[in-house]
């Protein structure tokens, strides 16, 4: 089991309480999804452009740069959300011309051809992604194993997430993609899609490196605080749905006013 055995005991522990009254919670989730969907696609562009993130954050609104900034991260954003709607569409989605496409949808100019033709480097210290000619068949045998595989449905998204950033099917795109896939496997399976804020980029690449490591070697210990850190995100939106920290918080406040 990839993911800590106590964080998916909590985990199953809080979705039995959702699904004893679906009705009343659909209303929570329906609500906190609303808010989360357009943030979710905005982070993902984000954290994949870090330098223009800084600039946009620097420049005053108004300004020349500023709006340039905006109308680019827009763009990018909107293709994110399209891809989305696509994949939402497709019932048999974990194939790599499902995979392929999403690719093309999220980076249309750098992933004319679905799949890479030559060698890439992730600018990171410890790994290197696998040779150009294996990644089909790589990619191909991550989604057999999901499909196939007795894991819990977040340890298969963490796994749709981690194993396509590790491959690097694509020439561009495919951190956003493996999020992509990772919040269909999410959606699937009752739970909200993961909101990673952009402001936890460093924090997120380290622990991807570390997973990624942890493919290669095929070392689930080195894989598992990427897992935690996913399930950690689900087990975040579970309690917003069940309004534990509202609730309390409330109680708390009520409490000191009548003392």
């Amino acid at each position: 089991m990839p993911i800590d055995h106590a964080l998916i005991e909590e985990i199953d522990k809080k979705q039995l309480k959702i699904l004893e009254d679906p009705n009343y919670y659909l209303v929570r989730k329906s609500r906190i999804q609303s808010h989360q969907e357009n943030p979710i696609a905005i982070f993902s562009w984000w954290i994949e452009h870090p330098n223009e993130r800084m600039e946009f954050l620097i420049h005053k609104p108004g300004t020349k740069e500023h709006r340039q900034l905006f109308k680019i991260a827009k763009e990018g954003v909107k293709k994110i959300e399209e891809a989305w709607a696509y994949l939402l569409e497709e019932p048999n989605y974990l194939t790599l011309s499902v995979a392929g496409n999403l690719a093309f949808k999220v980076e249309p100019f750098k992933n004319k051809i679905p799949y890479r033709t030559s060698r890439v480097s992730l600018n990171l210290e410890e790994y290197c992604p696998p040779n150009y000619e294996k990644v089909r068949d790589l990619l191909s045998k991550t989604f057999n194993n999901i499909n196939q595989g007795e894991l819990h449905p977040v340890e298969k998204a963490a796994m749709a997430h981690l194993y396509t950033a590790a491959i690097q099917p694509f020439n561009d795109g495919n951190k956003r993609v493996g999020r992509l896939l990772q919040n269909r496997i999410l959606h699937d399976a009752d739970y909200l899609p993961v909101l990673q804020p952009a402001g936890e980029r460093a924090v997120y690449i380290d622990l991807l490196e570390q997973g990624c490591v942890g493919w290669r070697d095929n070392d689930l210990k080195k894989q598992r605080p990427f897992f935690d850190y996913i399930g950690g995100k689900v087990n975040t939106t579970l309690d917003e749905v069940l309004g534990d920290l509202h609730e309390v918080e409330v109680k708390y406040t009520n409490h000191n006013n009548h003392h």
